[in-house]
């Protein structure tokens, strides 16, 4: 894991011990996300089941505006992300980058 990850882990991490979260990671994700996720789910719908929000990236930026807290924990589009937070003024903590595919015929 490079060092940029590694702190980002930790600062994931230390965010779910202070706020007393959970993190679930789908099985798709990185090893490194599957590493410090409490619960590893083989369905999208468990993930969006236990979320506190979950949006589109039609909505995102309107449903991020929309929440009462300083900080958001956002995943698993790092690059959606990114997006909301140049959109917002809200501190947005993302998560380790989602692998991107390019297929070829």
């Amino acid at each position: 894991m490079r060092n940029r990850d590694a702190t980002l882990a930790g600062r994931i991490v230390e965010l779910k011990e202070r706020r007393g979260a959970v993190s679930i990671a789908h099985n798709y994700q990185l090893g490194e996300v599957q590493d410090i996720a409490d619960f590893v789910g083989d369905s999208l719908a468990e993930v969006k089941a236990e979320s506190d929000i979950c949006c589109t990236s039609a909505n995102a930026v309107g449903a991020i505006e929309n929440l009462d807290a300083p900080e958001i924990l956002f995943v698993p589009d790092q690059y959606l992300g990114h997006y909301i937070s140049t959109k917002t003024n809200k501190k947005m903590i993302l998560s380790l980058p989602t692998p991107r595919y390019i297929l070829r015929g």
